[in-house]
């Protein structure tokens, strides 16, 4: 009975553990079931959805990186779940939300990648709109805003700027590293 006792005690801690990991996770992961809806309901925690064809990604840091993950090496938008990544860095791009609720994508990888038909080459980064397709070798994302986060000063609405299509070129922008 002892050591039943211990065993019982040990694996409520690591139970209770796991569960504040994941209450302070930066990335929720989901399957996607059935069709999914134009307009998902997200928590105000949620500073958007990466939506790919099996698996929904929902961000709730306002820096995260994607890429795929190895057994040495953990990102939290993990794109191995999404399809074949052979052609994918383990560090592919930086998504950032700026101080004035811009959501910034940067390309950290060696090869470009597509966001919404526009080549983003090492090192540029882009604005992301809502509904901005991002296309990462053979996998396809579709980046959803919440327009309702509560974070970095509340509300959620974004300006694009028409000027350069949202586009920041190099390290043209400070706001991004």
């Amino acid at each position: 009975m002892d050591v039943e006792e211990r065993q019982f005690t040990r694996n409520a801690a690591i139970c209770e553990r796991e569960t504040k990991e994941w209450e302070g996770a930066a990335v929720l992961v989901s399957n996607i079931i059935g069709i999914m809806p134009s307009e998902p309901i997200m928590s105000p925690e949620t500073v958007g959805l990466f939506c790919g064809r099996c698996t929904t990604f929902d961000v709730r840091k306002e820096r995260v990186l994607i890429g795929r993950s190895t057994k040495r090496h953990n990102v939290e938008v993990n794109l191995t779940l999404e399809g074949p990544t052979s052609y994918i860095s383990r560090k592919q791009a930086i998504f950032k939300l700026t101080e004035n609720n811009n959501c910034l994508l940067r390309n950290i990888g060696k090869r470009h990648i597509n966001v919404n038909g526009r080549a983003l080459l090492q090192g540029e980064a882009i604005e992301l709109i809502n509904n901005s397709i991002i296309v990462i070798a053979l996998i396809h994302l579709k980046f959803l805003k919440n327009l309702n986060y509560r974070g970095k000063g509340g509300g959620g609405g974004s300006s694009s700027n028409s000027t350069n299509n949202g586009a920041v070129e190099g390290g043209s922008n400070s706001n991004v590293k």
